[in-house]
């Protein structure tokens, strides 16, 4: 069962939708970093604490060739 998140958790996971809704595609944590003026280790620890509670899910792509 996940616990309760945070204030500062919900309000990073509200940002994350409205900028994934906005584009419609995955959204790199270095371009949610960047969008949500806060640095990339933090987005980075804030998406995978969100994805393992459950509320999200991790998609890993390579760069064509």
């Amino acid at each position: 069962m996940p616990k309760e998140l945070t204030r500062r958790q919900k309000q990073f996971l509200s940002q994350f939708l409205d900028i994934y809704q906005e584009t419609e595609i995955p959204v790199h944590y270095v371009e949610l970093a960047t969008r949500l003026g806060i640095g990339k280790v933090t987005a980075y620890e804030m998406l995978r604490l969100l994805e393992k509670q459950g509320l999200i899910e991790a998609e890993y792509q390579l760069p064509p060739g």
